[in-house]
C-alpha cells in the first residue's frame, strides 16, 4: 500500500537514519531512484533537468508538520531548520512531481521540442506561451480546465492570455 511504500522511501532518502532529511539527502535520493531505473548518462541527464525542482519541492514541505510541545507544555517547533520529517516526506514527494510536471510543461511550451528538452531558453514569452499552451492541456493542471472548456479558438486564446498575464507579474515574461 500507498503508506508502505512512502516508509520504504523515507528509509531510502533518510540514509543516516535521524529522522529527518536534508535537501542533499533528497537529491541523492532522486539520483538513487533514478539510477535503478535508466542507465548512468540517462539518470544523471533527467536529475540535471529536473534539479531545480527539487529545492522548491522541498522548501515548500519543510515546514508543514504541526508543532509539537516539548515537557514543560510550550511550543517547539519540530522543523526550524532546513529539513523535512517523515510527517512532511509525503508533501515532499507529491511537490517533487508536481513541481517536475510543471517544469516540464513550461520547457515544452518554451522550446517547442517536447517533454524533457533543456533547449529552452528559460524565459517564457506572451507569444511563445500562446503558441503553446494546447501542447500542455491534458497535463492534469487544473489551472488548464478552462482552456480546455473552451469550445472556440478566440475565447481560448483570450483565456490563455489572461492566464499568462496573471503569472507575468512584471510584464516581461517569466
Amino acid at each position: 500500500d500507498a503508506k508502505s511504500a512512502r516508509k520504504t522511501e523515507w528509509r531510502n532518502a533518510n540514509i543516516r537514519g535521524v529522522g529527518r532529511i536534508f535537501l542533499n539527502d533528497v537529491e541523492g535520493w532522486i539520483e538513487r531512484k533514478l539510477e535503478k531505473d535508466h542507465n548512468y548518462k540517462k539518470s544523471k541527464s533527467l536529475h540535471f533537468l529536473f534539479k531545480p525542482c527539487y529545492a522548491c519541492a522541498f522548501n515548500d514541505a519543510k515546514n508543514v508538520a504541526e508543532p509539537s510541545s516539548n515537557n514543560d507544555g510550550g511550543s517547539v517547533s519540530t522543523n526550524p531548520d532546513n529539513y523535512v520529517t517523515f510527517a512532511e516526506f509525503r508533501v515532499l514527494a507529491v511537490n517533487i512531481c508536481a513541481y517536475a510536471l510543471a517544469l516540464d510543461s513550461m520547457r515544452e511550451i518554451d522550446s517547442g521540442r517536447g517533454h524533457g528538452s533543456n533547449r529552452a531558453d528559460g524565459k517564457l514569452s506572451r507569444k511563445e506561451w500562446l503558441a503553446g499552451y494546447g501542447r500542455v492541456l491534458n497535463h492534469g493542471f487544473a489551472a488548464f480546465s478552462k482552456l480546455s472548456e473552451c469550445s472556440e479558438s478566440k475565447d481560448a486564446l483570450s483565456v490563455a492570455g489572461e492566464m499568462f498575464d496573471s503569472m507575468d507579474l512584471n510584464n516581461n515574461g517569466f
